[in-house]
């Protein structure tokens, strides 16, 4: 028997953002476990699964292991930041966004963490980096990408989706005029801070968002996720 609620756009809708919300859960879920190690090692905590030339299997571990709830808020925050952006958006392309971010945010971030460690290695550098940051940062990326290309899409195709534009627009001057006028702000520029990661993080999670948004929803396809999902069911209907 068919699910009815699985044709409905705002069903489809909140599954897709529960998607996002799975992806902050299983970020955020073991920094609770590591809780009382956190201050054991004044430099990094729980040092072997740092991020650091020692220990390069660190650029994923690290991810899992930060102090104080900063990270979180700004996980919240550029969650909301989603929701204003796709909530006036049909619910295939929501679909397609939320899939993209959930499926891409932890391997931008690896190898953004990646970029910063074969740079340390170049320079000697013997430190040691941890934290959720760069996932954030990522998180803000694609965002700056999703706002950028609905706009621009919009633009072109003369669309009268004013809701649409109008958020996306605020989103994406918010974010523009936060990196361009207070860049040490928004990247948290400051002493023993791997801000280099949050600028890397940054700038390939907005590329990917609009290389994916060009060439795979605003490009001849609709979406390459959907794409891949209807060649499926094209080919079970033809073994029919």
């Amino acid at each position: 028997m068919k699910n009815p609620s699985a044709d409905n756009p705002k069903f489809r809708k909140c599954v897709a953002y529960f998607w996002i919300v799975i992806v902050g859960v299983a970020l955020f879920l073991p920094n609770y476990l590591f809780i009382p190690y956190l201050h054991l090692n004044e430099s990094c905590p729980l040092s072997p699964f740092c991020s650091s030339i020692s220990t390069p299997w660190g650029v994923f571990t690290s991810l899992f292991i930060f102090d104080g709830w900063s990270n979180l808020y700004a996980f919240i925050m550029w969650f909301a930041f989603l929701f204003l952006i796709t909530v006036f958006m049909s619910a295939d392309l929501v679909e397609d966004y939320t899939k993209f971010i959930a499926l891409t945010l932890f391997p931008i971030s690896i190898i953004s963490n990646g970029i910063e460690l074969i740079i340390w290695a170049v320079q000697g550098i013997t430190a040691l980096s941890y934290g959720a940051s760069t996932l954030t940062y990522v998180f803000l990326g694609v965002l700056f990408g999703l706002s950028a290309s609905v706009i621009v899409r919009n633009i072109n195709e003369r669309s009268r989706k004013d809701l649409v534009v109008l958020t996306n627009l605020v989103v994406f001057c918010g974010i523009a005029t936060g990196a361009l006028l207070y860049p040490s702000t928004l990247f948290s520029i400051a002493p023993h801070v791997d801000y280099r990661v949050h600028e890397f993080g940054f700038l390939i999670g907005t590329i990917a968002m609009l290389v994916y948004a060009k060439l795979a929803i605003f490009g001849k396809g609709r979406g390459s996720l959907s794409f891949i999902k209807s060649m499926h069911m094209l080919s079970q209907q033809k073994t029919l």
